[in-house]
């Protein structure tokens, strides 16, 4: 959470020290919780969206835009986008869940299936059968 709150840092401040007017940073923060969708946990990426929501509606409360149409649009967005970045979290990591179970899985049939061969023994054993020249006497 540590980099999502210094992610939204360098944004917050570009966006209260440019004085124009037509050019507003604070919308690149609906990206923000696509970034822990990607690696963390599903709480992990609703904080994410949490805090961007906050920082966002901050941030606009303090320098609005010139209409009320244009919020309604960024909130809008930023929570279609939250929800869609805490749905695809919950899916991957759900994905690797069921990849790492049939990972597991296969690793133990594996093992039931194919015997040791025995370290020591007093025949020459090559691919699990024991060799020719062992039974002619060669």
């Amino acid at each position: 959470m540590a980099y999502v709150v210094a992610a939204t840092v360098p944004v917050v401040l570009l966006e209260l020290t440019i004085d124009d007017r037509t050019v507003r940073l604070i919308p690149l923060l609906i990206l923000l919780p696509a970034f822990p969708a990607m690696v963390g946990t599903v709480r992990q990426t609703a904080y994410a969206v949490g805090w961007a929501l906050i920082v966002i509606t901050a941030v606009l409360m303090y320098r609005p835009f010139p209409s009320s149409y244009d919020y309604g649009i960024v909130m809008v967005l930023a929570c279609v986008l939250g929800v869609l970045c805490v749905v695809t979290c919950h899916w991957r990591i759900r994905r690797e869940r069921e990849l790492l179970r049939a990972r597991s899985t296969a690793v133990v049939l594996q093992r039931q299936m194919l015997r040791t061969l025995p370290i020591l023994t007093d025949r020459v054993i090559v691919d699990g059968c024991t060799s020719r020249w062992r039974r002619t006497g060669w």
